[in-house]
């Protein structure tokens, strides 16, 4: 199974927030994609977590060395490609919908 991920599923794992486990149960199997902008998007989020102190920079270059860990596919996506995409695409953007 294809999965399409965004920032903030990655975020919820490599910070341990508590849907963790079941994100790592369910995408177990899966083929993960993302957009390819994803490294970006991670950077973003760990430098605003930065700014507001609640990780030291230790901890922080440990998140993106983590996030370096997992396995997933980064992909240019347009409308076309989405639609006409041959593997059913199971999106998962929200860790709420954990």
């Amino acid at each position: 199974m294809r999965l399409l991920a965004d920032a903030n599923i990655f975020m919820a794992v490599i910070l341990n927030e508590p849907e963790k486990i079941k994100i790592v149960e369910k995408t177990q199997k899966a083929e993960i994609i993302s957009p390819i902008v994803l490294p970006y998007e991670i950077g973003n989020a760990l430098s605003a977590i930065n700014k507001q102190k609640k990780l030291s920079k230790d901890e922080i270059h440990k998140c993106y060395q983590n996030f370096k860990l997992i396995l997933v596919r980064l992909q240019h996506f347009t409308n076309a490609l989405i639609s006409t995409t041959s593997k059913p695409t199971r999106t998962i953007f929200s860790s709420n919908k954990f």
